[in-house]
């Protein structure tokens, strides 16, 4: 009797290993990142976040948010203002450092150096698709380390989609 049970589980355990779904897509996460980046700050990089208000002594901003956990943080921030702004429409909005002009400001940090990136920024982030429960889209910069301005990163082919925030 033994032996029909070990027979019958190790066959179970056989079709199980047979039946590998390795062909079939895996599915997207409902918010994400991915990029790449060249410079100062090198590699391919994926992650996860969302969107977020946030109110301090200076105002109200609008925090797109985004982390592996390990190597790296990347933040766009609309604001600060007076309200809290509105996410944004489809369109293209402009990236800058800290202090600037630009739609957003851009922070990236190498989270194992401890490194940030907000120093002089120049890109574009263009919203692709809003409205509903998500907004995706794309974004290109080329930013610098406040401590090095002078070697840049260049972060491209980044694409994200998010949960737009209440």
């Amino acid at each position: 009797m033994k032996k029909i049970w070990l027979v019958t589980a190790a066959l179970a355990v056989l079709f199980a290993a047979c039946g590998s779904d390795d062909d079939l897509p895996e599915p997207e996460p409902e918010q994400f990142v991915r990029f790449n980046a060249s410079g100062m700050f090198s590699g391919t990089f994926e992650g996860a976040g969302g969107a977020e208000y946030e109110e301090d002594n200076e105002g109200k901003s609008l925090v797109l948010r985004f982390t592996d956990g390990n190597s790296f943080l990347l933040e766009f921030v609309k604001g600060p203002e007076d309200d809290f702004p509105e996410m944004p429409a489809d369109g293209s909005f402009s990236l800058g450092g800290l202090g600037g002009d630009a739609d957003f400001f851009v922070v990236l940090t190498d989270v194992a150096q401890g490194t940030a990136f907000l120093g002089n920024t120049d890109g574009a982030l263009v919203v692709s698709s809003s409205g509903g429960a998500f907004s995706e889209g794309t974004f290109e910069f080329t930013t610098s380390a406040l401590t090095n301005p002078d070697a840049a990163t260049e972060v491209t082919a980044g694409v994200f989609r998010i949960a737009v925030p209440e």
